[in-house]
């Protein structure tokens, strides 16, 4: 019985598609399947965050730039 539940473990931690058919019949699917999109968005808004603040960084030494040129 210990092989199998081991066997069962490593299923779970190696095999994504098992692991949903067993949060399936578990009932816990719908649940993953919205953490991994949330996943997703948290992700892509870090990538956008990220964009704004190189353009800020631009934006502040073009302002410090054109400022040495009226001083």
């Amino acid at each position: 019985m210990d092989a199998l539940k081991r066997e069962f473990l490593e299923l779970l931690d190696k095999d994504i598609d098992f692991r949903y058919v067993v949060a399936g019949y578990l009932g816990l699917s719908e649940i993953l399947k919205r953490l991994d999109s949330l996943a997703e968005e948290q992700d892509r808004l870090r990538e956008e965050q990220n964009m704004l603040r190189v353009e800020q960084i631009k934006l502040a030494e073009e302002s410090v730039h054109a400022y040495s040129y009226t001083a």
